[in-house]
């Protein structure tokens, strides 16, 4: 999953994965606010998560489920699903213009309110 993942992200983002681009203040910037994000995740907090997720967020899981921002805040905030760790590697940062790519590859670690247990890397 985790080459696929990399390859369908470097096919859309319109070329092979490559080192960072852009000014090096302008990516260590969005690099924080990434690690931000994963870290309010981990931490429940959807305050943080609403503020930096746009409102026409689309999120599809890997069994093809579909939730909207309002709906995947309100599972965040919920004790449906905890995660215990979620680690980002090979981030790489890709600007254009006044738009950035962020493409990274996820070891997420967690369980459900059903008793299941998932690590995706």
């Amino acid at each position: 999953m985790r080459a696929s993942l990399t390859i369908l992200l470097a096919l859309i983002a319109g070329g092979p994965a490559v080192a960072d681009s852009g000014d090096a203040a302008t990516v260590a910037l969005i690099r924080k606010m990434e690690q931000e994000r994963i870290d309010a995740g981990l931490r429940k907090d959807v305050a943080a998560l609403d503020a930096t997720t746009a409102d026409d967020y689309l999120q599809i899981d890997m069994a093809g489920n579909t939730r909207d921002k309002a709906t995947q805040m309100k599972r965040i905030a919920s004790s449906e699903v905890t995660m215990q760790s979620n680690t980002l590697d090979d981030m790489a940062v890709r600007v254009y213009g006044d738009t950035a790519v962020v493409t990274s590859q996820v070891d997420l670690e967690g369980h459900a309110s059903t008793g299941a247990r998932a690590r995706i890397v």
